[in-house]
C-alpha cells in the first residue's frame, strides 16, 4: 500500500508560507469573485421567488374557476288566490334554528315559526312561496334564515320572502 506523502510544517513548510503570499497577492481578486458569486445567488433566489409566486397565483386563479359552482338564483313568490289554503301535517321537527327573535322549525308540511314562549306565531307553505313542504334542514348565516329542502336545494329567507 502506498503511502501518502506527509503533510504540515514538518516537511513542507515553504507550502504554507506560499500559500500565505498567493493569498494576499489575490485577495481582491478573491473577494471580487466572492462578491460576484454572492450576488448571483442572490439574483437566482430572488427570480426563483419571484417566478413561484407567479406560478402560484396563476394555479390559484386556474382552481377558482374549477371550484366555481354555478347557481341560479330565484325569487320565489306567494300564491294570493282566495280561498285557496293547505291542510298539511307539521308535527314532525327535522330541525330547528332561533332567527329574528322567534324559534323556526323545519317540518315535513312546511316551515312553523314559533314564538320563544313556544306558541304557533305562523305555518308556511308552498302558498307562502316555499319551493316545497318537505324541508330538512335550518341554519342562520348572514341575518338570513337557510332552508334545507328534500328536493329543491337551498332556500334563503329574509323574515318575508323565499328566495331559492
Amino acid at each position: 500500500m502506498p503511502e501518502s506523502p506527509p503533510t504540515g510544517n514538518k516537511f513542507f513548510p515553504a507550502l504554507k508560507a506560499n500559500g500565505r503570499a498567493v493569498l494576499r497577492r489575490y485577495r481582491r481578486i478573491a473577494f471580487v469573485i466572492t462578491c460576484v458569486i454572492l450576488l448571483a445567488l442572490v439574483t437566482i433566489g430572488w427570480r426563483i421567488a419571484v417566478r413561484t409566486n407567479t406560478q402560484l397565483e396563476t394555479e390559484r386563479e386556474r382552481l377558482a374557476k374549477l371550484n366555481l359552482v354555478p347557481f341560479e338564483k330565484t325569487r320565489a313568490f306567494p300564491i294570493d288566490e282566495k280561498g285557496l289554503e293547505i291542510w298539511q301535517s307539521y308535527k314532525g321537527a327535522r330541525s330547528v334554528a332561533k332567527y329574528n327573535d322567534s324559534y323556526f322549525v323545519a317540518t315535513d308540511g312546511g316551515l312553523v315559526e314559533l314564538a320563544t314562549s313556544g306558541e304557533l306565531k305562523r305555518h308556511y307553505t308552498v302558498l307562502d312561496g316555499l319551493p316545497e313542504s318537505d324541508l330538512i334542514s335550518l341554519a342562520v348565516y348572514n341575518a338570513r334564515l337557510f332552508i334545507g329542502t328534500r328536493t329543491q336545494g337551498l332556500v334563503q329567507f329574509d323574515g318575508e320572502r323565499f328566495e331559492g
